[in-house]
């Protein structure tokens, strides 16, 4: 069966945006980064849908220390999706959920961002972050460490 398998290489690509319009339908893709290095997001203005990606795992602890994540893209992203007129988004992982979610997010994501360059600007240790209110558990223990860490590392290498 593997020899069967054709690969396809992508002939068309974008950067930063895309919009594809097709008898009336329109699609605006953003390339953000944020979450991997290829994080992306797909509007459907006249639905008015977000299709997030893994940007949002509703229901979820966000998975924060991927090696190619650029956390203050993250934010930004959320920036701009609250910019769009959205009546639903669905996500990466978990329910549909509304523009509401994506504020709660990114509330969670300046107030984690807040008290990790607290931390550093004392010469504490990443141990000493304090994490801010969420509504949901991690899936797995490692993960809030691994996150603190991560972000730690992240913005002590100056990158705000």
């Amino acid at each position: 069966m593997i020899d069967e398998i054709e690969i396809i290489i992508p002939t068309n690509g974008f950067e930063n945006k895309r919009v594809i319009n097709d008898n009336g339908l329109n699609v605006e893709f953003y390339h953000s980064g944020g979450h991997t290095g290829c994080s992306s997001y797909a509007y459907f203005s006249e639905e008015k849908v977000l299709f997030s990606g893994d940007l949002i795992a509703a229901g979820f602890w966000p998975f924060i220390s991927d090696p190619t994540e650029d956390f203050e893209g993250w934010i930004s992203s959320f920036e701009h999706m609250l910019n769009l007129d959205i009546k639903a988004v669905i996500p990466g992982h978990g329910p549909v959920v509304g523009k509401e979610y994506i504020k709660e997010q990114l509330a969670f994501m300046k107030n984690l961002r807040k008290n990790v360059l607290k931390v550093i600007s004392e010469e504490k240790g990443p141990e000493e972050i304090e994490l801010p209110e969420y509504e949901n558990e991690p899936a797995e223990a490692w993960q809030i460490p691994r996150a603190l860490d991560f972000l730690f590392k992240y913005y002590s290498n100056d990158k705000k």
